[in-house]
């Protein structure tokens, strides 16, 4: 038997194996990277489902906070710093989420869900009022301002102006 052949075809046997390798792994890092969006999408949910339950199982303070994104100056001093720490926790919420999008965790279309919801909140007068009394970043302040007409024109969460 000749060796160079051998030594041929043990080349070509491991370049074999190593294309076989490179298609196995794309398809666990496509899969790896489909289970994370979703784990991430789900999680998200969940935050913002734990912030929606907070506020309407008070029914006092969900009164309150619709009040508030009607008109804010309407409230005590009181409820005007309990609804800033609602609004504070909904900002947060959403500084991860974009997180998420950012590192394409988060596909564009759960992204643009998420800022649609929310913004009908930030965009109220209330909200708009409450997003100059929060910490939030430039970049997501932009972001939720790009939203305004689109969330805001027939009023918000779906109750008309006025």
């Amino acid at each position: 038997m000749d060796w160079t052949f051998v030594g041929t075809l043990a080349e070509v046997v491991s370049a074999f194996a190593v294309v076989v390798t490179l298609i196995f792994l794309g398809v666990e890092v496509r899969g790896y990277r489909n289970a994370t969006e979703s784990t991430a999408i789900d999680v998200l949910s969940a935050g913002f489902n734990n912030l929606n339950m907070q506020i309407t199982s008070d029914p006092e303070f969900f009164e309150t906070f619709m009040s508030a994104l009607s008109d804010p100056l309407m409230l005590n001093d009181m409820s005007k710093a309990r609804v800033l720490w609602v609004i504070q926790c909904y900002i947060n919420h959403l500084t991860t989420v974009k997180k998420y999008h950012d590192a394409g965790s988060l596909p564009e279309e759960e992204w643009g869900a998420y800022m649609q919801g929310t913004s009908q909140v930030l965009n109220s007068p209330g909200g708009i009022w409450a997003l100059e009394n929060v910490a939030i970043t430039p970049s997501l302040l932009a972001e939720i301002k790009r939203h305004q007409d689109v969330t805001y024109k027939n009023g918000f969460l779906g109750l008309k102006n006025g």
